[in-house]
């Protein structure tokens, strides 16, 4: 954080047209806002030097975003580009959409923290649709809707170049939470997936876990922080019985007690991949400890399992 105004990015930017040796900036945290975000964007369609850039939090709005997609049309040299916490909504997602299409530089994006709107999400899912760069998206609390998660499930159906995908905070629950299913069923580049904090409850965890029992790619999924109880967790643990692909999987904060758990370990004494597994602040108590213990005696793949903040003992 260094307080660069948008006289401050005059000057910056005036460097990077000429510097080509500087391969990494970060401008997150400075009020530079639209104009001093104008000024970057015409050095950026100059340089090719820059792999990665950090503007989260610099007050950009539509304006800013609309001068910045202009120059990712042209500039071939950024793969790390980082945007969250700024107010892009969803005209500025149409222009970074338009943008997306036609860069085949960038791999890594985030957008988190923006308010896209289900317009927003709509037409950053169409470049999706037919982006083959883009390979970690993180799109953590940017929907107002089941609407825009539909959208951006329709568009993991076409994309197969995200390995690693955040939906931190966002509409998968009822009809979201059945679409990205679907997609999910189809989808076989995502290795990573995040779906913590979403609302997700126990008819939502059985349609993921209908997705993970034919989905063969996903390695590491999150579902901290969701209502998932023990039936969920029932739902999770027969999928687990049949998919070799998880190797880690958080549950964290999923108010699950023995009788998931114990659901849980039944699915652990025939689940070969999983590796690592978090079980934080649950009800989990003696019984359900036992049935992990009982569990464990015969699992060998299981090196790191997290109890903490259970009622255990």
């Amino acid at each position: 954080h260094s307080d660069i105004t948008e006289l401050g990015m005059v000057s910056i930017s005036e460097f990077l047209k000429v510097n080509q040796s500087l391969t990494n900036i970060d401008l997150s945290d400075n009020p530079f806002g639209n104009a001093g975000t104008a000024s970057l964007s015409e050095s950026l369609k100059v340089n090719q030097s820059i792999k990665s850039i950090d503007l989260s939090h610099i007050e950009l709005n539509k304006f800013g975003v609309s001068s910045l997609s202009e120059a990712l049309k042209l500039n071939q040299s950024i793969t790390t580009i980082a945007l969250s916490e700024n107010e892009i909504g969803s005209v500025g997602a149409v222009s970074l959409g338009e943008a997306l299409k036609v860069n085949h530089s960038i791999t890594n994006f985030d957008l988190s923290f923006n308010r896209l709107g289900d317009a927003g999400a709509a037409a950053l899912s169409e470049a999706l649709e037919v982006n083959q760069s883009i390979t970690t998206i993180r799109l953590g609390s940017i929907v107002t809707s089941s609407v825009g998660i539909a959208s951006i499930s329709e568009a993991l159906k076409q994309n197969q170049s995200i390995t690693s995908i955040d939906l931190y905070s966002n509409f998968v629950w009822g009809v979201g939470a059945d679409t990205l299913s679907d997609a999910l069923k189809l989808n076989k580049s995502i290795t990573s997936i995040n779906l913590s904090s979403n609302s997700i409850g126990v008819v939502d965890a059985a349609s993921l876990s209908d997705a993970l029992k034919v989905n063969h790619s996903i390695s590491n999924i999150n579902l901290s922080g969701n209502s998932i109880g023990d039936v969920g967790a029932a739902s999770l643990s027969d999928a687990l019985k049949v998919n070799h692909s998880i190797i880690y999987i958080d549950l964290s904060r999923n108010s699950i007690g023995d009788v998931g758990i114990a659901s849980l370990s039944d699915a652990l004494k025939v689940n070969r991949s999983i590796t690592s597994i978090n079980l934080i602040l649950n009800d989990i108590g003696d019984n359900g400890a036992a049935s992990l213990s009982d569990a464990l005696k015969v699992n060998h793949s299981i090196i790191n399992i997290d109890l903490a903040g259970n009622p255990i003992g």
